[in-house]
């Protein structure tokens, strides 16, 4: 079951970056009180936020669909991250290569953790960072209307 959530994942992974295009993803609204994050929606319904992996600045994408943090190719050369596994995933665009990694920091709006297990997806050309259910999972997450609110 877990390995068909995983892949699951993967697949809304693919199709998020095969539609992602250049455009940017335009003024998303955060506020972080009190152990509780409120992130409004874009035009596309999307949540973002702000954070850092390895003390670099980077962007997220919130996404519940993702099982790992998931980063492209270009990001994680950046980034200095190395994968150590290499992984095959079923998606709805076929199958496609990653290799696991481990992120040694990461934090947004104040939350942080570390030694954190990640995905290096090669074929991905952004520099967006997926926040996958291995990282939310620890909130507690409410959609109310146009707003994602995430509690720890």
């Amino acid at each position: 079951m877990f390995v068909i959530a995983w892949v699951f994942g993967f697949a809304l992974l693919i199709l998020f970056f095969h539609n992602f295009g250049k455009k940017d993803a335009g003024g998303y609204v955060y506020s972080a009180r009190h152990g509780t994050l409120t992130i409004d929606a874009d035009d596309k319904g999307h949540y973002w936020v702000d954070g850092l992996i390895n003390q670099k600045p980077v962007r997220f994408m919130v996404d519940t669909g993702a099982t790992y943090m998931a980063i492209p190719l270009p990001l994680a050369t950046q980034l200095g991250l190395k994968g150590s596994y290499p992984v095959r995933l079923n998606t709805a665009g076929g199958e496609v290569e990653g290799e696991l990694t481990r992120v040694r920091q990461m934090s947004f709006s104040g939350f942080s953790f570390n030694n954190v297990k990640a995905v290096i997806m090669p074929d991905v050309r952004t520099n967006v960072v997926l926040l996958g259910m291995n990282i939310l999972s620890e909130f507690s997450i409410t959609q109310k209307n146009s707003q994602l609110i995430i509690k720890r």
